[in-house]
Order: C-alpha cells, then structure tokens, then sequence
C-alpha cells in the first residue's frame, strides 16, 4: 500500500507518483492507496488500475483510504480502471470524479476573427448526460450571502458552476461557483444578503462554461 501523506493546499494536485500503476489486493485486506491526514483535499489520479478492491465504500479493502477526518476530499479519477471505491474517516465527505471533461471555446465572427470580451454561456441540454438538467432541488436554505442547497445525488465537484432559477427570491437565482459540501449538498455565495430562505419550485442545470472571453476570443473551465 502507498502512504500517500502530502502536506499541501490542495486543488488538484496529481499524485504524478502512482500514473498507470497496477494494484492488486492480495489475500490481507488492505487499501491500495492511503491519503494520510494531511494530504490534499483534492488530488487526481491518471491511469491508475484497481483490481481486486471491493466496489463499494467504507470497506476495510475499498481501494482508498482517505485519513482526514473532516472537511471535503475531492478524487479525479482520470482514466483509472477497476473501481476508484474509497474509506474515509470521521465526518469526511468524499467525492469521486471519474474521467472529469475539459472544455474550451473560441468566439469568432463571420470572417474567422476572434471576438473579444464575448458572453459565453454553455450548460446541459438535457437530462441523459451525467450533470444536472433542470432537477427540482430539495430546499435552499440562506445565511447571509451564503445559500446552502439540498439537492440530492448532485454529481458535482468543487467549483463546478450551476444555474439556479425558480427561487422567489431572486438573489438565489443566477449561476454561482459551487463549494461541495456533500453527496447531496453544495453552498454558493450570493451577492448579496436576502434575509430569509427562498420557496418556489426551485432548479438546478451544471454550467459548464460561463463568462467573458480573452483579448482573442478564449475562454474554458
């Protein structure tokens, strides 16, 4: 088992360490990769193999041992095989990210040059992909300018952005960076403080790109 202990900030860093490594469980149950209590919240595995590990979580031979006992874990599992399953301790929440998309787009006008400072707004079509379309959320609730949803199996990761609309008060509605604080929950910052909690039928779409593009035309994730 590797004892992975990295005692960094954390946005992604890639344990460059493990890429395309193989690991089989044995006879002993065991992990095959440990996250120690001060490796990152979010790290990110390429080609990693799994074979043997017990498919589903909080087993003692799942193939993840993550040792932080609070906060958010976030694993980008990037063309791994096997299943990425994972054990974490105490209060943790863990979130697995299987083959995360990347995405880029270049506004052009008509004669192919690129258009400065464009509004760009893209966000799932429909419900087949793995990203929220259109879900009714459980509830918002509101606490300054920081809006707590419940919405149950959201599939999405830290910083991931999601359009909401319905709320009867309209500082919930608009498309916020999110922070993951659950399987079924996620916080956004308002711009500003309603002072209570929002009704209506309230929902949610990922956003996968939203914003203005560069001097010469870019924009991405």
């Amino acid at each position: 088992m590797w004892n992975v202990n990295v005692d960094t900030s954390g946005d992604g860093t890639p344990l460059q360490g493990l890429d395309n490594m193989k690991f089989t469980r044995g006879a002993n149950t065991h992990h095959a990769i440990e996250l120690g209590t001060s490796s990152p919240t979010e790290v990110t595995l390429r080609g990693i193999t799994f074979e043997g590990f017990n498919a589903s979580n909080s087993q003692n031979d799942s193939a993840i041992h993550v040792k932080r006992t609070s906060g958010t874990v976030i694993i980008n599992a990037i063309g791994c095989s096997g299943t990425v399953s994972y054990k974490a301790e105490g209060t943790t929440t863990v979130t697995v990210v299987s083959d995360p998309v990347t995405a880029s787009v270049t506004v052009k006008d008509l004669s192919g040059n690129a258009i400065q400072y464009a509004n760009v707004f893209v966000k799932a079509s429909d419900g087949t992909g793995p990203f929220p379309f259109e879900e009714t959320v459980t509830e918002i609730v509101n606490s300054g300018t920081t809006a707590t949803v419940t919405h149950t199996g959201h599939g999405m990761a830290n910083n991931d952005k999601v359009l909401i609309k319905g709320a009867s008060l309209q500082a919930n509605n608009g498309v916020f960076s999110i922070t993951v604080t659950g399987n079924d929950t996620y916080t956004y910052t308002m711009a500003s403080s309603p002072g209570s909690s929002p009704t209506g039928v309230i929902k949610a779409t990922y956003v996968a790109i939203f914003g203005r593009t560069s001097n010469v035309g870019y924009i991405s994730l």
